[in-house]
C-alpha cells in the first residue's frame, strides 16, 4: 500500500514537467496524482481480473474519471471470446456509472464502492477519495 502511494512521486515529477493526463489504467498512483494536482486518471479494477487481481477492487472505481479494462487474452469461453466478454462486463459497469451521474447519484455510488472494499484492503484505503 506504502508503495502505491510512493510511487506517485515519480508521476508528480513528470506532471510538474508537463506530462498530462488521464494516468494509465493500472498505474494506481493516479489518484494521488489526483489529489495532488487535478489530473484525470484512467484506472480500471474490479472488472479487470483477467489480467491481474485487483488489490483496490471496488475503490478505484470510485476514483476513476475514465473507466477502462485491462488487456484480455483473446481465449474462447463459454459465453464467446474473452475479449468480448470482458468488454460487455465493462460496458455494465459504465452503463451504471453513467446513470449513476445523470439521476444526480453519483456521489452515492462512489460511497458504496468505497464502504464495500475500502476497510478491507490498506492499497484501497490509501487510495480511497476524500
Amino acid at each position: 500500500a506504502v508503495v502505491r502511494a510512493l510511487g506517485a512521486a515519480q508521476s508528480a515529477v513528470a506532471h510538474d514537467m508537463g506530462a498530462v493526463g488521464p494516468t494509465k489504467d493500472c498505474a494506481y498512483e493516479g489518484p494521488v496524482l489526483k489529489a495532488l494536482h487535478g489530473v484525470p486518471v484512467s484506472l480500471e479494477g474490479k472488472s479487470a481480473a483477467c489480467a491481474h487481481l485487483s488489490h483496490v477492487g471496488n475503490v478505484a472505481a470510485a476514483c476513476a474519471d475514465l473507466w477502462s479494462n485491462e488487456s484480455v487474452q483473446n481465449v474462447r469461453l463459454l459465453a464467446g471470446q474473452a475479449p468480448t466478454v470482458f468488454a460487455e462486463m465493462l460496458v455494465y459497469d459504465c452503463r451504471l456509472m453513467n446513470e449513476a451521474a445523470r439521476r444526480g447519484e453519483a456521489h452515492r455510488l462512489q460511497d458504496w464502492l468505497i464502504a464495500s472494499d475500502a476497510r478491507l484492503k490498506p492499497g484501497a484505503f490509501i487510495l480511497t477519495p476524500a
